[in-house]
């Protein structure tokens, strides 16, 4: 869990320079419905945000999908729209196709996406974990 931490916080400071990732900035989280509290992808993720934001100053808000619908992902993702959050961070390929839709729609926003490919966006940073090494590593 630690190491996901620090990977997670590493690409904060790789790809959110201090120029971009300043206290005027508002990240996004976007949380399944299944929520904080999974001691995993969730926990992880989160963990990483709030370090981040310790050392880089932004405000830090959260929305959690109310259940494993489309349409519970798309007014989430709404709501850290109007809340104004310029940095959405979001875990799983379930959220593609919401990325793919708002990255397109908000050009000036930055969205990274975890667990999935995803390429053709300037505005869309993607992370891929290779996880099934995690058990060779571990065994």
């Amino acid at each position: 869990m630690k190491t996901s931490k620090i990977t997670l916080l590493c690409l904060f400071l790789l790809f959110f320079s201090t120029s971009t990732c300043s206290a005027k900035s508002i990240v996004g989280f976007l949380i399944p419905s299944s929520g904080l509290g999974d001691q995993s992808f969730n926990d992880m993720t989160y963990a990483g945000l709030v370090q981040a934001r310790t050392q880089h100053g932004f405000t830090l808000i959260r929305e959690q999908c109310a259940d494993f619908t489309e349409k519970s992902r798309l007014q989430s993702m709404q709501r850290l729209l109007s809340r104004g959050a310029n940095i959405i961070v979001v875990n799983g390929w379930e959220y593609r196709h919401l990325v793919e839709k708002y990255a397109v729609l908000n050009p000036e926003r930055i969205f990274l996406i975890n667990d999935f490919p995803m390429d053709g966006f300037d505005n869309v940073i993607s992370t891929v974990f290779a996880q099934h090494e995690a058990s060779f590593l571990a065994g």
